[in-house]
């Protein structure tokens, strides 16, 4: 009887009687052989198989498995048939949680390396992600996105909390340097070009270079190869905007009846600012933090959303409302996010607010984007937002939640981590006032982690209680999250 080249399935014979059998034997075969799954790697047979089950034969085995090593065992009709591998089967192992592949003499797991016949990272020429097409054979990893983060592990997690990116160069002559282009064609490149020398070059065209700046690297001197050009009339005054180095810790005050033309250093209507946003920018723009803290203490009321910006020195922003009762000082966003930041932000702490928005543009209560670290240092509500959006979004960010709070209003999701994002929330208390309604109370999406485990919640929520896609985890350490229905993954997300 003729068959198929590949799965070796019977054909129909021209004039042949009682068709259905040769059919079915066919299906039979595709049945057990499409998306293949293996319940283990097996030297005998179970028990009590189930119909349909299926094993992969293990070398020497015994009973009715004897002299068929390495096939595939299919449970059908109350009796084991065996199929022979073909090279490049690939089949799931649900006991090993592995993927295996056979080579043609041996089933090898995917991650398998050291010349065993499976996947070996040393036998990996090049790395392209997200549809990256470098266009140059040279280039051995590329990837498309709009960020890329690399995060330190703290010592509490095994880490010692650094991060570093080395390139290295094999000899003083040659180049270690990042370069800046557009559209492929150059635009500026700094550090070590050519000498052991830390320079900075920059281009119009991407073929004509003008070097800029020039560090030595034994006396640390500063060379200007350009020169210097006093050409517009601030520079030819020697005209410079100063900061003000901080040498001990301050405070600025917000309240609803302060001026932003006041230097927010009283608490009071004459001297603290309007505006939460007035004093960001103040400490933002006019000061070196140096290892010192800024807390900006905000009164009752109602204020509209805020935005983070970079900050000058290696102290920390404490921004405060009332911790005991942080219904009382109110962050309401409208079009954008009640809290967010503007470029790559560290350094900030928040506590003691209720976050809502309202309008009809849609915005999440709390972003963190562009590689930025924010930090929830005391007790907070969640309240009402825009139809759609989230209560926390970690959006390339990442943020630390260090205190029990409360979710008083339902939102699209309560947690958010998407795009390389990260957000931790761990051995909290999270208290939720009535029976608030969330399409997922959590979701990681896009290589992020939302780590929530040991936490407690007090209350219940309606809606699913979690969503990871696209290789992302949700870390919840076996608790149940808030919710009255299940959770779903899909496309490498992992929930655990």
């Amino acid at each position: 009887m003729a068959e198929s080249n590949n799965l070796s399935l019977p054909y129909l014979e021209a004039g042949q009687a009682q068709k259905h059998v040769t059919h079915n034997e066919a299906l039979r075969m595709l049945d057990a052989l499409v998306q293949l799954s293996a319940r283990a790697i097996s030297a005998a047979p179970p028990g009590s198989p189930e119909a349909g089950e299926r094993h992969i034969v293990a070398a020497s085995a015994t009973g009715a498995f004897a002299a068929q090593d390495n096939k595939v065992a299919i449970y059908e009709d109350g009796a084991w048939r065996f199929l022979s591998p073909r090279t490049g089967w690939r089949a799931w192992n649900e006991d090993a949680e592995a993927l295996l592949i056979w080579t043609g003499s041996a089933w090898n797991a995917l991650e398998t390396g050291g010349g065993g016949g499976g996947f070996d990272p040393d036998d990996v020429e090049y790395l392209y992600l997200n549809d990256a097409a470098p266009g140059d054979a040279d280039v051995k990893f590329a990837m498309r996105g709009e960020t890329a983060l690399l995060h330190a592990i703290p010592a509490t997690e095994g880490g010692n909390g650094d991060v570093q990116l080395q390139i290295s160069k094999e000899a003083a002559g040659d180049t270690a340097s990042v370069f800046f282009s557009t559209n492929f064609s150059g635009r500026a490149e700094f550090g070590l070009a050519g000498s052991d020398n830390f320079k900075l070059k920059v281009s119009a065209d991407g073929a004509s270079w003008t070097e800029a700046l020039d560090i030595d690297k034994s006396t640390g001197r500063v060379r200007l190869p350009a020169a210097l050009a006093l050409t517009y009339p601030d520079q030819a005054v020697a005209k410079r905007d100063i900061r003000e180095k901080l040498s001990a810790n301050r405070t600025y005050y917000v309240r609803t009846d302060g001026s932003d033309s006041n230097d927010g250093l009283a608490n009071t209507s004459g001297g603290a600012f309007l505006t939460i946003q007035k004093a960001i920018d103040f400490v933002s723009g006019s000061l070196d933090l140096d290892i010192y803290t800024v807390t900006i203490q905000v009164g009752a009321g109602t204020y509209s959303h805020i935005r983070l910006k970079p900050l000058v020195g290696s102290g920390a922003v404490v921004i405060t409302g009332d911790i005991t009762t942080p219904t009382n000082v109110v962050v309401s966003g409208s079009s954008t996010a009640a809290i967010g930041n503007t470029g790559r932000c560290v350094g900030y702490s928040i506590q003691g607010f209720q976050v809502t928005t309202g309008g009809s543009g849609g915005a999440d209560g709390i972003t963190c984007t562009l590689g930025s670290f924010l930090t929830i240092s005391g007790n907070m509500d969640y309240a009402a937002l825009v139809s759609g959006r989230s209560h926390l979004n970690a959006n390339g960010g990442t943020i630390l939640i260090n205190a029990n709070y409360t979710i008083s209003a339902g939102a699209a999701r309560h947690w958010v981590v998407q795009s390389l994002g990260n957000l931790q929330c761990q051995s909290k208390t999270v208290t939720i006032i009535g029976t608030p309604a969330f399409t997922d109370f959590a979701m990681a999406n896009t290589m992020s982690l939302l780590q929530v485990s040991g936490n407690t919640y007090s209350g219940s929520a309606s809606g699913n209680r979690y969503s990871a896609v696209l290789n992302s985890v949700i870390q919840a350490g076996g608790a149940i999250l808030p919710g009255s229905s299940g959770g779903t993954t899909a496309t490498g997300g992992v929930y655990i």
